[in-house]
């Protein structure tokens, strides 16, 4: 049972490293898409 808990945690935590490291470079390119100068 314990070891259960630890392997859902671990799944629990990569997904939502995964989720947020996507945000994470969705607001960088928005960041630089609002930065840049237009043409």
């Amino acid at each position: 049972m314990f070891a259960i808990m630890i392997n859902n945690i671990t799944i629990f935590f990569t997904v939502v490293s995964q989720i947020l490291s996507y945000y994470y470079i969705l607001f960088l390119n928005f960041k630089t898409i609002k930065t840049r100068p237009c043409p």
